[in-house]
C-alpha cells in the first residue's frame, strides 16, 4: 500500500482544501482519458458540511480524521462538524492522503502531488498508478467513471444504538463515532449503521 507518512499536517490541510476549491489541476496531467470531464462531474456535487468528495470514486463524502480536522479550523477557519454516528452510511468515509504520481521511492511529499481520497479506494489502488488504477477498476460512461461492478464493495447493517458509549459499535474498541474510522474504512466492506 502507498505510504502517505511524507505529508506534513500542514501539507495535507493545503491538498484538502485545494480539493475543496475544485484544484486537480496535477490530476489532469496524468494520461487518463476523459479525466476533465469527470472532474467537470464531481464539480457539481454539492458539498456538505465542509466535507470533500471522493475525486476517484465520487461515491461518497471524505472525512479527513481528527487532527486534520483540529488544523482545518484553526488555519483556514474551516469548520466540519463531528457528532457520533458521523459514519452511519456508506456516503462518509475516512479519507486517506495519497500521491498522484508515484516516483521509485515512493513519490514527492509537494502539496501538488497529494490528494484525498476514501478508505476503499486507497486500499484498492494498493501500489497501483493512479493511471492504472483507473484503466483497472473504473468503465467511463454518462461524462464520469463508475467503478467496475467487480469491485464494488459489500455492506454490512448494524441495527443503530442510541448511545455509543465512547466505544465504536462493530469492533467495541474506544470511538468517538458510533462505527469508528478503522472499522468504517475496513477493504472490501463498508460498515454502517442501518437506517
Amino acid at each position: 500500500m502507498s505510504n502517505n507518512s511524507d505529508f506534513s499536517i500542514i501539507n495535507k490541510c493545503q491538498i484538502y482544501m485545494q480539493q475543496y476549491n475544485n484544484n486537480f489541476y496535477n490530476l489532469l496531467k496524468l494520461p487518463i482519458l476523459n479525466c476533465n470531464n469527470h472532474l467537470y462531474h464531481l464539480s457539481l456535487v454539492p458539498k456538505i458540511n465542509n466535507l470533500i468528495i471522493c475525486p476517484y470514486c465520487i461515491n461518497c463524502y471524505i472525512h479527513p480524521g481528527k487532527n486534520i480536522v483540529n488544523e482545518l479550523k484553526n488555519t483556514y477557519k474551516h469548520h466540519i462538524v463531528e457528532y457520533p454516528s458521523l459514519f452511519n452510511s456508506e456516503y462518509i468515509r475516512p479519507g486517506e492522503c495519497d500521491y498522484i504520481i508515484h516516483s521509485s521511492n515512493g513519490g514527492s511529499n509537494d502539496v501538488n502531488n497529494g490528494i484525498f481520497i476514501c478508505s476503499q479506494c486507497y486500499k484498492q489502488k494498493a501500489n497501483l498508478t493512479t493511471d492504472n488504477f483507473f484503466l483497472n477498476f473504473f468503465s467511463f460512461y454518462n461524462g464520469r467513471f463508475f467503478k467496475n461492478s467487480k469491485t464494488i464493495t459489500n455492506t454490512i447493517e448494524m441495527m443503530d444504538i442510541d448511545e455509543n458509549n465512547n466505544k465504536c459499535a462493530f469492533c467495541k474498541s474506544h470511538s468517538i463515532y458510533k462505527i469508528c474510522q478503522f472499522c468504517a474504512g475496513k477493504k472490501n466492506i463498508i460498515i454502517k449503521l442501518a437506517s
